[in-house]
């Protein structure tokens, strides 16, 4: 239990930190230790301030079916890694199909890595599934697929599904999963705890080298507090940014 909230606080922290960063530039007027507070100058801060307030969207609530793709497509992404020292994934693609499971609706995405040259330099792809329910868009399936056979290699399973999304998200608010994670290979079926936290921390436009470039605005930005992968959800469009430490995925094409 201890160390459980231990690692609470330091995402709180990251979390934190994240907010502070994507609240924009700084004011216009910078204090520092013994400068004096002029009326005027901390006057024209707050009302600074106030008027980005007034810039942001008047839309209480967000719901997670209006940044999925409507229909089937695939979103590419090109990958920078900072060390440089993995050649291969210099794509990704996100290949997203609307269909059902067991009678309900579902979205399945599927990951293929590629290199420079775009050829899949991995022999599995990765198949999620995701539930679309009423209240979230929720992970409880995960496959690697052999692309020659279509044969499964591994499958994770999660007993309390993974909430990618919600309905009716506002800035700031969070969710959670704690779950037994089954994980079954050639090798047998283990069982592990899995814990994770994610947060809604902003509403952003956001460029990418789509089409050249293109700017795609009211996005969503949420982060993963367990992996401090921090991803932008476009209206209509899904998965157009994602950064965690030592990588960048930007779109670049949707097919």
């Amino acid at each position: 239990m201890k160390k459980f909230i231990l690692l609470t606080s330091s995402l709180s922290l990251a979390l934190v930190a994240s907010i502070a960063i994507s609240a924009g530039a700084p004011v216009a007027n910078i204090f520092k230790s013994g400068d004096p507070a002029v009326a005027a100058d901390v006057n024209a801060n707050f009302q600074e301030l106030a008027d980005r307030i007034d810039a942001i969207p008047n839309k209480s609530s967000y719901n997670y079916n209006d940044y999925i793709p409507a229909a089937d497509q695939t979103n590419v992404f090109d990958i920078i890694y900072y060390d440089g020292t993995t050649p291969c994934q210099a794509k990704a693609r996100y290949q997203y199909e609307h269909t059902t499971e067991n009678t309900e609706p579902v979205l399945k995405r599927t990951y293929t890595a590629t290199d420079a040259a775009d050829t899949p330099c991995a022999p599995s792809d990765v198949v999620h599934t995701f539930y679309k329910r009423s209240n979230a868009l929720e992970f409880e399936k995960r496959e690697s697929v052999d692309r020659a056979s279509g044969a499964v290699n591994s499958t994770d399973i999660y007993d309390q599904p993974r909430r990618a999304l919600t309905a009716n998200m506002q800035n700031g608010s969070t969710w959670a999963t704690a779950s037994l994670l089954s994980k079954t290979d050639i090798s047998g079926t283990t069982v592990s705890t899995f814990i994770e936290q994610r947060a809604l921390v902003g509403v952003e436009d956001v460029t990418v080298p789509y089409n050249g470039t293109t700017t795609y605005t009211g996005c969503l930005k949420v982060i993963n507090m367990t992996n401090e992968n921090v991803r932008w959800f476009c209206p209509g469009i899904g998965l157009v940014k994602s950064m965690r430490s030592g990588s960048i995925w930007e779109l670049s094409d949707i097919q």
